[in-house]
């Protein structure tokens, strides 16, 4: 009964069907890192893959990512979820970071964000809308 009510509500909600490919749940080695807030930038965004993801709470999942090295800088612009009765899809955009006046990392920059989720996590499969 419970799953149905769930259904319900996010068809009444949703406009697309959840697409992607499952990925890992994130392991100890991603927790304690600081989490990206999403800028909502809309200018020159380009996707990202997700490297694992974790519920964190009822309706609240954590996901690990890589930000893309150097030379430029970039940050978290936005982040979108399609949500069904059985699944969860996540894209991350990302954008350059206009005059940062610095150098940027080289390498991928592990980071985290955090979304909360219009029902709760439950079974359902966690996907990386950007695969």
């Amino acid at each position: 009964m419970h799953r149905a009510a769930i259904a319900a509500l996010l068809v009444l909600t949703a406009c697309a069907m959840p697409t992607g490919f499952a990925v890992e749940e994130c392991n100890t080695s991603w927790r304690g890192i600081n989490a990206l807030i999403a800028t909502g930038k809309t200018a020159d965004q380009q996707m990202i893959p997700i490297a694992c993801m974790r519920p964190v709470d009822e309706k609240r999942i954590s996901i690990g990512l890589e930000m893309p090295p150097g030379p430029d800088c970039y940050e978290l612009a936005s982040v979108e979820l399609v949500e069904s009765a059985d699944s969860v899809e996540v894209t991350l955009f990302v954008s350059v970071i206009d005059d940062i006046g610095g150098s940027c990392s080289p390498e991928p920059v592990r980071s985290v964000t955090e979304v909360d989720l219009q029902a709760p996590v439950g079974d359902r499969t966690l996907l990386d809308g950007s695969r």
